[in-house]
């Protein structure tokens, strides 16, 4: 949904889930899930460079499986960053809800927060390995 409004330069997924509901399956095949939900990230949710972590919670009652999506991106400078802001939120809401109308539940609990990383902070580990200037 980001990359449909501006280029994604890192996007990552943290799935956490009741260490109840990962059968044996589950557990055997947690490099294949993040492994493939990497690839997905870059060739189907078109980032330059992916990582999914699973998170099994051992948590007493069980809890409901949630997604944290965390993206790098760069924002066009002054009026325009803030219409792309209002737009990679609704993009995200949209998606949500064509989800939703096929996977029964699914919702997105926090909305979409947008935060600026000041020009100090190191990103450069998170970039594919061709990219030369942070975005």
């Amino acid at each position: 949904a980001i990359s449909r409004v501006v280029p994604v330069a890192y996007a990552e997924i943290v799935a956490s889930i009741a260490s109840k509901s990962a059968g044996p399956g589950t557990r055997a095949n947690i490099d294949e899930f993040t492994e493939t939900t990497s690839a997905a990230i870059v060739q189907v949710g078109g980032a330059a460079r992916g990582k999914a972590v699973i998170i099994l919670n051992p948590a007493e009652p069980p809890l409901m499986m949630r997604d944290t999506v965390f993206a790098l991106v760069t924002l066009p400078e002054g009026e325009d960053g803030e219409t792309a802001k209002t737009q990679i939120t609704e993009s995200v809401r949209k998606m949500v809800a064509e989800v939703s109308a096929y996977v029964p539940g699914y919702r997105m609990v926090q909305d979409v927060q947008i935060t600026e990383v000041p020009a100090d902070q190191p990103v450069e580990t998170l970039l594919a390995d061709d990219v030369t200037r942070r975005p």
